[in-house]
């Protein structure tokens, strides 16, 4: 696995919706981990993931890391776009933002 996490900024935030475009195909999935739960589909070249908190708690940092082709692949050419994540009561929160950490 590659160390590249995709890590929401919000404080509150307990799950996110987001669609990562991967033109190069690149990705070969995701792993989640132990506190994170989620799902992703791929469309193409556009992956569509949810994700969740199994606790009520901040997400973690690391608890979602995409599997990429090799530990050369470039994030060039792959963006997050129709980023929402939710607090615990299920709404949405205005200005959160999911980003793409490259921890290599």
């Amino acid at each position: 696995m590659v160390p590249v996490s995709v890590v929401a900024s919000a404080a509150g935030a307990r799950s996110c919706e987001v669609v990562l475009t991967d033109s190069a195909k690149a990705i070969t999935g995701l792993s989640f981990s132990g506190d994170v739960e989620g799902r992703f589909l791929r469309r193409g070249e556009r992956l569509a993931v949810a994700f969740s908190g199994r606790t009520n708690a901040q997400l973690p940092a690391a608890g979602v890391n995409l599997l990429l082709q090799s530990a050369g692949t470039s994030l060039t050419g792959m963006t997050l776009s129709n980023n929402r994540c939710f607090d615990a009561q299920g709404a949405v929160l205005s200005g959160a933002t999911v980003t793409l950490v490259d921890q290599r």
